[in-house]
């Protein structure tokens, strides 16, 4: 299936993992994709599904931890870089880079060193070397043809969304308990 051979999350790994992702926020990085007038908000359709279809797949393997060089075998990581010296105004265009203290994955950080003109310090990370399991792209195309049955649209609008959103889940940070009223204090 789609998580075969995939690694669950957890714990500080979880947490440093959650720190370099970010969905919902959509920027331009380079000027002149494309020009559109008195635009305020540009929506896609299935946006999340679409950038999971253009994703190698999901990581396979345990994250292994590294400091201060990626290394060569790295198929995707989770890095905190510091950016110095920005000589470009493009960083900000992320809106969630600045110069400093970063968490970011393999893809942003590429992004970042093709497009913006600073220094780039590694100071730690977690990396896959196992490849890709490349299952997640048939299922969202599976999910996105549902859309096109009548009457099961915003069905599988909600299973797309929640498909990317349950990965990036956080940890429940409370726990409810039910008290029948009899065992309540007076």
């Amino acid at each position: 299936g789609v998580f075969d051979d995939v690694y669950e999350l957890s714990g500080v790994v979880k947490s440093f993992a959650q720190k370099c992702i970010r969905g919902g926020l959509v920027k331009i990085l380079y000027d002149g994709c494309f020009e559109i007038d008195n635009v305020t908000c540009f929506d896609l359709n299935s946006s999340y599904g679409t950038s999971m279809t253009q994703m190698n797949g999901i990581p396979k393997g345990k994250p292994k931890p590294f400091y201060k060089n990626i290394p060569d075998n790295a198929c995707y990581y989770w890095t905190q870089i510091n950016i110095k010296n920005i000589s470009s105004d493009k960083l900000g265009r992320y809106g969630f880079v600045n110069e400093g203290i970063n968490f970011v994955d393999s893809i942003t950080l590429n992004e970042i060193k093709k497009y913006v003109k600073c220094d780039i310090e590694i100071i730690n990370g977690y990396y896959f070397d196992q490849g890709f399991n490349d299952k997640l792209k048939d299922l969202v195309n599976l999910i996105f043809d549902l859309r096109k049955i009548d009457g099961l649209n915003k069905l599988g609008k909600n299973m797309l969304s929640s498909l990317y959103g349950k990965s990036l889940q956080n940890a429940q940070q409370y726990r409810i308990k039910l008290i029948h009223k009899s065992n309540l204090p007076q």
